[in-house]
């Protein structure tokens, strides 16, 4: 079986500053292990990171692991139109912080997403 590919709304696209969503492939479980491994995030057994612990660091190292698993960004920012359709567009504008932890996180902790 080959990588899966899920369509994603992130929190802030419903009903908030913007709209829209990202289509990324998601890794299996041993994928995740490894990730939080390689990038060295601070979480438990179950994927949950510690936020108590060096924060922005394992902000910083999910956002940088996430760039590889996005296939697809079609996000609108609300109050001015301004549109995103890629993941630098994303990083490049710090209003898009708390969307790129928000995916962060969903490729660490993983969860049950719709299948495109």
């Amino acid at each position: 079986m080959g990588k899966r590919s899920y369509r994603y709304t992130p929190e802030l696209c419903k009903d908030g500053p913007f709209n829209g969503y990202v289509v990324m492939t998601m890794p299996k479980y041993s994928e995740r292990k490894k990730l939080i491994k390689k990038y060295g995030i601070k979480a438990n057994a179950t994927g949950q990171v510690d936020f108590e612990v060096d924060a922005i660091e394992s902000l910083s190292a999910m956002v940088d692991g996430v760039k590889e698993y996005v296939e697809e960004v079609k996000i609108k920012r609300v109050h001015d139109k301004k549109e995103y359709v890629s993941f630098e567009d994303l990083e490049y504008d710090p209003s898009c912080d708390a969307l790129l932890e928000d995916l962060g996180r969903l490729l660490i902790q993983g969860e049950t997403l719709e299948k495109k």
